[in-house]
């Protein structure tokens, strides 16, 4: 489901198939929903996991071009270890959307 950006909504990063032979290739750009109270309704009835993120870590040459990444290291509720990984451009981008609308975290 594709979303119409808004106020509430970011797309960080360029369309995927842009990336194809830049060091982005690979990572699928961030969607920001900035007010995320029913987000996601194409899952809505849908079995998937759900758990905390417990680690951070960035990998200084994590893209193809040499450019860092971040890997979120989770558990979900039923013990699963998950690991997902961005650039730290789109998280860096994410995180400068949410610090606009919501503030300095404290």
């Amino acid at each position: 489901m594709a979303h119409e950006p808004n106020e509430d909504w970011v797309s960080a990063g360029a369309p995927q198939e842009d990336w194809v032979g830049s060091s982005l290739a690979g990572f699928t750009p961030l969607s920001i929903d900035l007010n995320g109270d029913n987000a996601w309704p194409e899952l809505r009835g849908q079995e998937f996991g759900h758990g905390i993120a417990t680690h951070v870590a960035v990998l200084s040459n994590g893209t193809s071009g040499g450019k860092p990444s971040v890997a979120i290291r989770g558990k979900l509720d039923d013990g699963t270890e998950v690991v997902i990984e961005t650039t730290w451009n789109l998280l860096y981008s994410a995180a400068r959307a949410i610090e606009a609308r919501y503030g300095v975290a404290r």
